[in-house]
């Protein structure tokens, strides 16, 4: 099969001229290759052939793929295959962060491609379509300047068969795990799924789906790198279903957090408009709390108390009013206002002036005023007191 023919079998969604559109984010278009599920594997593949470094992209047998390039000996390797029409290998590197790989930098399996068009990017680099023809196994490196070419082999996928009810399966599998993914997945182009619904071909469906759903550059290498399409359909189903999984997750924990972030704002926003409409009818919620905060200003208190105080009053203004907790927490305020804390008195130990106290503040109970006066009595004597007493009110000055 030669290059012509190669292409003419092909049949787009859109023309490659809307490409320069596509690469500058004006359109997005999602190039569709059918052709039945005729092997594009079946193509003579030159012995040797330039290689192509790509950094973060790996190229499937029948895909069509934009990769830029801006490395000088890449631009040098695709001006001259577009001028002599041929072939090139696209073999991932190990590491995207090198600037000029070696071999060693690079892996064994690639794909022969041709080139459908290049363009001419702003900034110099150039974006090349590439149609991949022929999986290929590098054998070894035969050149290295200007550009890398090497001898290779083709690698051809076993086929399964057009009666494997296996593969079948998992292509309807394959197919319906991506859809989903696209569907909850955001970063994902819609048209993605109009694209995956029109492709009859099962082999073109695999392809399709190993080159253009968000997949790590290990993942589609260890994809290309299977021995046979069925065993890339176990393997890509295997990964799809594991994103999905993923994807579920992420999006649980983005809508639990969300609600949670809609939920307070909601709530401070009802703050707001309660409050503002509390100063407009002259409530007098807040000018309760400032007076509570200029007392606690005059406390002689622990400086942890002051502290915890604070704390609680804060809490108190960005409750509603409403709720039974806003009471329950002035409460607590104001307990911990009435508290003495640190001030103290001068204790009275006059026994008739106690005597009196008790019988103006309390009718009858002679046995307990009794024994009040007698533990002052003691006190008195004693000059001290060594353990924790309850006084009445006959220690008032």
């Amino acid at each position: 099969m030669d290059k012509k023919n190669n292409r003419e079998s092909f049949e787009f969604i859109d023309d490659l001229n809307a490409m320069p559109d596509l690469m500058d984010g004006r359109q997005q278009v999602i190039p569709i290759v059918t052709g039945g599920d005729v092997p594009v594997e079946d193509v003579n593949v030159p012995e040797v052939l330039p290689i192509l470094t790509l950094r973060s992209s790996v190229l499937f047998p029948g895909a069509i793929t934009p990769i830029t390039v801006g490395r000088e000996k890449s631009i040098m390797l695709v001006r001259s295959v577009e001028a002599e029409g041929g072939m090139l290998g696209a073999v991932l590197q190990r590491n995207s962060d090198i600037e000029d790989p070696t071999p060693d930098d690079l892996y064994k399996v690639g794909t022969a491609a041709v080139i459908l068009k290049v363009l001419e990017m702003p900034n110099g680099n150039l974006t090349v379509i590439l149609h991949g023809q022929s999986k290929i196994e590098v054998s070894e490196y035969v050149a290295r300047n200007p550009f890398m070419r090497a001898r290779v082999q083709p690698l051809y996928d076993s086929d399964p068969g057009s009666k494997s009810v296996e593969f079948d399966a998992l292509a309807d599998s394959i197919r319906d795990v991506a859809l989903n993914i696209i569907d909850i997945s955001p970063s994902l182009p819609k048209e993605a799924a109009f694209a995956i619904k029109n492709i009859d071909s099962k082999r073109g469906l695999v392809n399709f789906i190993s080159t253009n759903m968000e997949l790590s550059d290990d993942d589609r290498q260890m994809l290309l790198e299977a021995p046979g399409l069925l065993a890339r359909s176990r393997k890509l189903l295997e990964i799809l279903i594991r994103e999905q999984q993923l994807t579920e997750l992420k999006r649980s924990i983005q809508d639990r957090v969300k609600q949670e972030i809609d939920r307070q704002q909601r709530d401070y926003y009802l703050q707001q408009q309660m409050r503002t409409i509390q100063e407009e009818l002259g409530d007098g919620t807040d000018a309760d709390i400032d007076a509570m905060r200029e007392e606690a200003e005059k406390k002689n208190w622990p400086k942890a108390v002051a502290e915890r105080f604070e704390k609680e009053l804060q809490k108190v203004e960005r409750l509603n009013p409403a709720v039974a907790e806003y009471s329950v927490q002035m409460t607590y305020l104001q307990l911990l206002l009435e508290l003495p804390w640190n001030d103290v008195t001068e204790d009275n130990l006059d026994l008739n002036r106690a005597r009196q106290q008790l019988d103006n503040d309390h009718f009858g109970l002679d046995e307990v005023k009794e024994r009040i006066l007698e533990h002052l009595a003691v006190i008195k004597l004693k000059g001290t007191l060594n353990r924790p007493y309850c006084v009445s009110t006959a220690l008032r000055v």
